[in-house]
Protein backbone atom coordinates (compact mmCIF):
# COMPACT_ATOMS: atom_id res chain seq x y z
CA UNK A 1 0.00 0.00 0.00
CA UNK A 2 1.27 3.39 -1.71
CA UNK A 3 1.16 6.51 1.18
CA UNK A 4 -1.35 8.24 -1.07
CA UNK A 5 -3.65 7.93 -3.67
CA UNK A 6 -2.75 10.30 -6.57
CA UNK A 7 -6.20 11.07 -8.50
CA UNK A 8 -5.48 12.31 -11.85
CA UNK A 9 -7.76 14.71 -13.84
CA UNK A 10 -6.81 15.34 -17.39
CA UNK A 11 -9.54 18.13 -18.15
CA UNK A 12 -10.53 19.28 -21.38
CA UNK A 13 -11.64 16.81 -24.22
CA UNK A 14 -13.48 14.34 -25.19
CA UNK A 15 -13.04 12.23 -28.50
CA UNK A 16 -13.99 14.40 -31.61
CA UNK A 17 -12.78 13.54 -34.94
CA UNK A 18 -9.90 11.61 -33.59
CA UNK A 19 -8.83 13.97 -31.19
CA UNK A 20 -9.64 15.06 -27.40
CA UNK A 21 -10.55 18.68 -27.25
CA UNK A 22 -12.99 20.92 -26.11
CA UNK A 23 -14.07 24.63 -25.72
CA UNK A 24 -11.11 25.97 -28.41
CA UNK A 25 -8.34 24.36 -26.06
CA UNK A 26 -5.52 24.15 -28.92
CA UNK A 27 -2.63 26.04 -29.84
CA UNK A 28 -2.28 27.92 -33.26
CA UNK A 29 -1.90 25.98 -36.11
CA UNK A 30 2.17 25.58 -36.39
CA UNK A 31 4.02 25.78 -39.83
CA UNK A 32 3.24 22.25 -41.40
CA UNK A 33 -0.75 22.91 -40.12
CA UNK A 34 -0.98 20.90 -37.19
CA UNK A 35 -2.25 21.83 -34.18
CA UNK A 36 -1.72 21.03 -30.60
CA UNK A 37 -4.90 19.98 -28.90
CA UNK A 38 -5.31 20.36 -24.97
CA UNK A 39 -7.04 17.63 -24.53
CA UNK A 40 -4.54 15.52 -25.77
CA UNK A 41 -2.03 16.68 -24.24
CA UNK A 42 -3.73 16.58 -21.12
CA UNK A 43 -4.72 12.61 -21.59
CA UNK A 44 -1.22 11.74 -22.69
CA UNK A 45 0.65 13.12 -19.56
CA UNK A 46 -1.95 11.02 -16.84
CA UNK A 47 -1.55 8.25 -18.80
CA UNK A 48 2.75 8.46 -18.87
CA UNK A 49 2.28 9.08 -14.97
CA UNK A 50 -0.02 6.73 -14.51
CA UNK A 51 2.18 3.78 -15.96
CA UNK A 52 5.43 5.14 -13.98
CA UNK A 53 3.70 5.05 -10.94
CA UNK A 54 2.37 1.40 -11.65
CA UNK A 55 5.66 0.79 -12.02
CA UNK A 56 6.94 1.76 -8.94
CA UNK A 57 3.70 0.24 -7.10
CA UNK A 58 2.49 3.44 -6.31
CA UNK A 59 -1.60 4.16 -6.27
CA UNK A 60 -2.54 6.25 -9.04
CA UNK A 61 -6.33 6.25 -10.75
CA UNK A 62 -7.38 8.75 -13.47
CA UNK A 63 -10.96 10.26 -12.65
CA UNK A 64 -11.59 10.29 -16.57
CA UNK A 65 -12.08 6.62 -17.78
CA UNK A 66 -14.10 7.39 -20.95
CA UNK A 67 -13.38 8.83 -24.19
CA UNK A 68 -16.14 11.21 -23.98
CA UNK A 69 -15.67 14.65 -22.32
CA UNK A 70 -16.46 14.18 -18.84
CA UNK A 71 -17.59 17.43 -17.12
CA UNK A 72 -15.77 18.99 -14.45
CA UNK A 73 -18.39 18.10 -11.65
CA UNK A 74 -18.29 14.41 -12.33
CA UNK A 75 -14.67 14.57 -12.23
CA UNK A 76 -14.59 16.50 -8.99
CA UNK A 77 -17.58 14.21 -7.75
CA UNK A 78 -15.18 10.46 -8.54
CA UNK A 79 -12.50 11.99 -6.96
CA UNK A 80 -14.73 13.33 -3.60
CA UNK A 81 -16.41 9.91 -3.57
CA UNK A 82 -12.86 8.20 -3.87
CA UNK A 83 -11.81 10.38 -1.12
CA UNK A 84 -14.62 9.67 1.47
CA UNK A 85 -13.57 5.74 0.90
CA UNK A 86 -9.77 6.13 1.48
CA UNK A 87 -8.99 9.66 2.73
CA UNK A 88 -5.26 8.90 1.35
CA UNK A 89 -6.44 10.79 -1.79
CA UNK A 90 -4.34 13.32 -3.46
CA UNK A 91 -5.72 14.96 -6.75
CA UNK A 92 -3.64 16.56 -9.68
CA UNK A 93 -5.31 18.65 -12.39
CA UNK A 94 -2.99 18.48 -15.77
CA UNK A 95 -2.96 21.09 -18.38
CA UNK A 96 -1.51 23.39 -20.56
CA UNK A 97 -2.07 27.33 -20.70
CA UNK A 98 -3.03 29.40 -22.99
CA UNK A 99 -2.95 33.28 -23.66
CA UNK A 100 -3.85 35.87 -26.54
CA UNK A 101 -5.74 35.85 -29.67
CA UNK A 102 -5.55 32.06 -30.19
CA UNK A 103 -4.57 33.26 -34.09
CA UNK A 104 -0.45 33.31 -33.71
CA UNK A 105 1.83 32.50 -31.12
CA UNK A 106 2.89 35.10 -28.34
CA UNK A 107 5.29 35.86 -25.59
CA UNK A 108 3.37 34.17 -22.98
CA UNK A 109 5.69 31.17 -21.66
CA UNK A 110 6.36 28.67 -18.94
CA UNK A 111 4.98 26.87 -16.05
CA UNK A 112 2.59 27.30 -13.22
CA UNK A 113 0.71 25.01 -10.41
CA UNK A 114 -2.17 26.54 -8.39
CA UNK A 115 -3.59 25.49 -5.02
CA UNK A 116 -6.90 26.35 -2.99
CA UNK A 117 -5.92 29.78 -1.32
CA UNK A 118 -6.27 28.09 2.15
CA UNK A 119 -5.01 24.52 2.02
CA UNK A 120 -1.63 24.36 3.45
CA UNK A 121 -0.73 20.88 1.87
CA UNK A 122 -1.83 22.12 -1.33
CA UNK A 123 0.78 24.82 -1.24
CA UNK A 124 3.36 22.25 -0.34
CA UNK A 125 2.35 20.08 -3.22
CA UNK A 126 1.94 22.86 -5.47
CA UNK A 127 5.70 23.95 -4.55
CA UNK A 128 7.07 20.64 -4.78
CA UNK A 129 5.19 19.77 -8.15
CA UNK A 130 6.37 22.97 -9.89
CA UNK A 131 9.91 22.60 -8.51
CA UNK A 132 10.17 18.82 -10.72
CA UNK A 133 8.54 20.75 -13.61
CA UNK A 134 11.22 23.23 -14.01
CA UNK A 135 13.94 20.88 -13.44
CA UNK A 136 12.90 18.24 -15.33
CA UNK A 137 11.50 20.09 -18.93
CA UNK A 138 13.62 23.62 -18.25
CA UNK A 139 10.14 25.23 -18.55
CA UNK A 140 9.86 28.96 -16.97
CA UNK A 141 8.59 29.08 -13.27
CA UNK A 142 5.76 31.78 -13.28
CA UNK A 143 5.15 30.79 -9.62
CA UNK A 144 2.53 28.70 -7.18
CA UNK A 145 -0.42 30.73 -7.44
CA UNK A 146 -3.35 30.76 -5.34
CA UNK A 147 -6.63 33.43 -5.09
CA UNK A 148 -10.12 33.55 -4.87
CA UNK A 149 -10.92 35.37 -8.47
CA UNK A 150 -9.32 34.45 -11.95
CA UNK A 151 -6.99 31.27 -10.00
CA UNK A 152 -9.62 30.28 -7.93
CA UNK A 153 -10.60 26.53 -9.85
CA UNK A 154 -13.26 24.36 -9.50
CA UNK A 155 -11.24 21.80 -8.83
CA UNK A 156 -9.52 23.13 -6.41
CA UNK A 157 -12.19 24.70 -4.17
CA UNK A 158 -14.74 22.01 -4.67
CA UNK A 159 -12.62 18.66 -3.77
CA UNK A 160 -12.65 17.83 -0.93
CA UNK A 161 -8.91 16.18 -0.54
CA UNK A 162 -5.60 18.19 -1.17
CA UNK A 163 -5.97 19.31 -4.20
CA UNK A 164 -3.23 20.97 -7.22
CA UNK A 165 -3.73 22.10 -10.80
CA UNK A 166 -0.37 22.47 -13.27
CA UNK A 167 -0.41 24.21 -16.64
CA UNK A 168 2.69 23.10 -17.88
CA UNK A 169 3.46 25.81 -21.17
CA UNK A 170 1.58 28.02 -23.23
CA UNK A 171 -1.10 26.88 -26.26
CA UNK A 172 -2.53 29.70 -27.99
CA UNK A 173 -9.50 31.86 -28.69
CA UNK A 174 -11.31 31.18 -32.32
CA UNK A 175 -14.13 29.52 -34.27
CA UNK A 176 -13.67 26.30 -36.00
CA UNK A 177 -12.44 26.70 -39.04
CA UNK A 178 -15.16 27.31 -41.78
CA UNK A 179 -16.38 25.34 -44.76
CA UNK A 180 -13.76 28.13 -47.20
CA UNK A 181 -10.94 27.40 -44.41
CA UNK A 182 -10.98 30.93 -42.82
CA UNK A 183 -11.13 31.33 -39.08
CA UNK A 184 -13.05 33.69 -36.89
CA UNK A 185 -10.30 35.08 -34.36
CA UNK A 186 -11.89 36.31 -30.85
CA UNK A 187 -8.63 39.20 -30.94
CA UNK A 188 -9.32 40.48 -34.10
CA UNK A 189 -13.19 40.55 -33.61
CA UNK A 190 -12.89 42.64 -30.11
CA UNK A 191 -10.48 45.15 -31.32
CA UNK A 192 -13.03 45.64 -34.09
CA UNK A 193 -16.01 46.12 -32.19
CA UNK A 194 -14.15 48.14 -29.70
CA UNK A 195 -12.11 50.58 -32.31
CA UNK A 196 -16.01 51.39 -34.13
CA UNK A 197 -17.56 52.13 -30.45
CA UNK A 198 -14.93 54.77 -30.27
CA UNK A 199 -15.35 56.24 -33.40
CA UNK A 200 -19.53 56.14 -32.84
CA UNK A 201 -18.44 58.10 -29.21
CA UNK A 202 -16.16 60.93 -31.12
CA UNK A 203 -18.40 61.78 -33.41
CA UNK A 204 -20.92 62.38 -30.49
CA UNK A 205 -18.63 63.90 -28.36
CA UNK A 206 -19.11 61.15 -25.92
CA UNK A 207 -15.49 60.83 -24.11
CA UNK A 208 -14.78 56.83 -24.61
CA UNK A 209 -11.23 55.75 -24.62
CA UNK A 210 -9.41 51.98 -25.21
CA UNK A 211 -7.05 50.78 -22.99
CA UNK A 212 -5.40 48.54 -25.20
CA UNK A 213 -3.18 50.90 -27.24
CA UNK A 214 -0.90 48.62 -29.03
CA UNK A 215 -1.05 45.76 -31.84
CA UNK A 216 0.55 43.51 -29.15
CA UNK A 217 -1.22 41.27 -26.52
CA UNK A 218 -1.66 43.37 -23.28
CA UNK A 219 -1.80 41.48 -20.14
CA UNK A 220 -4.82 41.50 -18.46
CA UNK A 221 -3.46 43.06 -14.87
CA UNK A 222 -2.19 45.64 -17.19
CA UNK A 223 -5.16 46.66 -18.84
CA UNK A 224 -7.17 46.45 -15.14
CA UNK A 225 -4.14 49.16 -13.81
CA UNK A 226 -4.84 51.17 -16.58
CA UNK A 227 -8.21 51.53 -16.29
CA UNK A 228 -7.90 51.72 -12.29
CA UNK A 229 -5.20 54.57 -13.27
CA UNK A 230 -7.70 56.59 -15.50
CA UNK A 231 -10.67 55.86 -12.56
CA UNK A 232 -8.30 57.22 -9.71
CA UNK A 233 -8.10 60.48 -12.40
CA UNK A 234 -11.56 60.98 -12.66
CA UNK A 235 -14.45 59.05 -11.23
CA UNK A 236 -16.80 59.22 -14.11
CA UNK A 237 -14.94 56.03 -15.26
CA UNK A 238 -17.43 53.34 -16.74
CA UNK A 239 -15.60 50.15 -17.51
CA UNK A 240 -16.66 47.70 -20.77
CA UNK A 241 -15.11 44.60 -21.38
CA UNK A 242 -15.62 43.28 -24.67
CA UNK A 243 -15.47 39.73 -26.07
CA UNK A 244 -17.22 36.93 -27.92
CA UNK A 245 -18.09 33.38 -26.46
CA UNK A 246 -16.82 30.07 -27.14
CA UNK A 247 -17.77 26.32 -26.45
CA UNK A 248 -17.58 22.52 -27.33
CA UNK A 249 -14.32 21.16 -28.70
CA UNK A 250 -12.95 23.95 -30.63
CA UNK A 251 -12.72 22.16 -34.24
CA UNK A 252 -16.85 21.89 -34.82
CA UNK A 253 -19.51 24.10 -34.37
CA UNK A 254 -22.46 23.36 -31.81
CA UNK A 255 -25.56 24.68 -30.57
CA UNK A 256 -24.49 26.89 -27.98
CA UNK A 257 -25.49 30.62 -29.26
CA UNK A 258 -26.48 34.30 -27.96
CA UNK A 259 -25.36 37.03 -25.66
CA UNK A 260 -24.14 37.23 -22.22
CA UNK A 261 -23.38 40.18 -19.96
CA UNK A 262 -21.49 39.55 -16.55
CA UNK A 263 -20.85 42.38 -14.05
CA UNK A 264 -19.56 41.93 -10.40
CA UNK A 265 -22.48 40.13 -7.99
CA UNK A 266 -22.05 42.90 -5.23
CA UNK A 267 -22.03 46.32 -7.64
CA UNK A 268 -25.72 47.90 -8.23
CA UNK A 269 -24.85 49.90 -10.95
CA UNK A 270 -22.88 47.10 -12.40
CA UNK A 271 -25.95 45.10 -12.87
CA UNK A 272 -27.68 48.20 -14.47
CA UNK A 273 -25.51 48.44 -17.42
CA UNK A 274 -25.53 45.34 -17.76
CA UNK A 275 -29.21 44.77 -17.77
CA UNK A 276 -29.31 47.67 -19.87
CA UNK A 277 -26.39 46.72 -22.69
CA UNK A 278 -28.15 43.05 -22.87
CA UNK A 279 -31.41 44.88 -24.04
CA UNK A 280 -29.77 47.10 -26.56
CA UNK A 281 -27.36 43.73 -28.06
CA UNK A 282 -30.63 41.35 -28.06
CA UNK A 283 -32.17 44.71 -29.92
CA UNK A 284 -29.96 45.40 -32.37
CA UNK A 285 -28.33 42.04 -33.17
CA UNK A 286 -31.57 39.57 -32.56
CA UNK A 287 -28.89 37.60 -31.03
CA UNK A 288 -30.69 35.17 -27.93
CA UNK A 289 -30.43 36.83 -24.44
CA UNK A 290 -28.52 33.97 -21.95
CA UNK A 291 -28.91 36.77 -19.31
CA UNK A 292 -27.32 38.93 -17.32
CA UNK A 293 -24.90 36.57 -14.94
CA UNK A 294 -23.01 37.08 -11.70
CA UNK A 295 -21.08 34.96 -9.41
CA UNK A 296 -17.95 34.18 -7.31
CA UNK A 297 -17.05 31.16 -9.29
CA UNK A 298 -17.10 30.44 -13.08
CA UNK A 299 -18.35 34.15 -13.85
CA UNK A 300 -15.88 35.95 -11.52
CA UNK A 301 -13.95 37.63 -14.29
CA UNK A 302 -10.92 38.68 -13.05
CA UNK A 303 -11.59 42.14 -15.06
CA UNK A 304 -14.45 42.75 -13.42
CA UNK A 305 -13.39 42.01 -9.76
CA UNK A 306 -10.17 44.11 -9.94
CA UNK A 307 -11.75 46.93 -11.64
CA UNK A 308 -12.15 49.92 -8.93
CA UNK A 309 -15.17 51.42 -10.92
CA UNK A 310 -18.54 50.05 -11.84
CA UNK A 311 -17.43 47.41 -14.97
CA UNK A 312 -19.28 45.03 -16.96
CA UNK A 313 -18.14 42.30 -19.80
CA UNK A 314 -20.08 41.57 -22.82
CA UNK A 315 -20.04 38.03 -24.97
CA UNK A 316 -21.65 38.90 -27.59
CA UNK A 317 -22.64 35.40 -29.52
CA UNK A 318 -20.84 32.21 -30.01
CA UNK A 319 -17.66 31.74 -31.95
CA UNK A 320 -18.14 27.97 -32.00
CA UNK A 321 -21.69 28.76 -32.90
CA UNK A 322 -22.45 28.35 -36.90
CA UNK A 323 -24.56 30.86 -37.38
CA UNK A 324 -23.20 33.06 -34.62
CA UNK A 325 -20.09 33.03 -35.98
CA UNK A 326 -21.40 33.72 -39.79
CA UNK A 327 -22.57 36.77 -38.61
CA UNK A 328 -19.84 37.90 -36.30
CA UNK A 329 -17.49 38.19 -39.82
CA UNK A 330 -20.36 40.14 -41.12
CA UNK A 331 -19.20 43.79 -41.29
CA UNK A 332 -23.07 44.93 -40.85
CA UNK A 333 -23.70 42.64 -38.10
CA UNK A 334 -20.07 43.81 -36.13
CA UNK A 335 -22.30 47.36 -36.62
CA UNK A 336 -24.78 46.41 -35.28
CA UNK A 337 -22.88 45.17 -32.24
CA UNK A 338 -21.07 48.47 -31.86
CA UNK A 339 -24.37 50.08 -32.15
CA UNK A 340 -25.63 48.45 -29.68
CA UNK A 341 -22.60 49.64 -26.90
CA UNK A 342 -23.54 52.72 -28.25
CA UNK A 343 -26.62 53.33 -27.86
CA UNK A 344 -26.26 51.68 -24.16
CA UNK A 345 -23.38 54.20 -23.69
CA UNK A 346 -25.85 57.23 -24.66
CA UNK A 347 -28.83 55.85 -22.55
CA UNK A 348 -25.93 55.60 -19.42
CA UNK A 349 -25.32 59.64 -20.11
CA UNK A 350 -28.88 60.63 -20.12
CA UNK A 351 -29.75 58.99 -17.06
Amino acid sequence: MSKYIWLLDPGHGGVINGAYQTRGKRSPPFADGSILYEGVFNRDIASRIKALCDVEGIECENVVNSEHDVPLATRVLRANTRHTADRRCRFISIHANGWGDGATFNLAHGTSVFHYMTSRVGKEMATALLKHIVQETGLKSRGVQANMSWANFYVLHKTVMPAILSENGFMGKRSPLFADGSILYEGVFNRDIASRIKVLCDTEGIECENIVNSEHDVPLATRVLRANTRHAADRRCRFVSIHANGWGDGKTFNSAHGASLFHYMTSKTGKQMATALLKHIVLETGLKSRGVQANMSWANFYVLHKTVMPAILSENGFMTNLEDATNLMKDDFRQKVALAHFNFIKEMESS
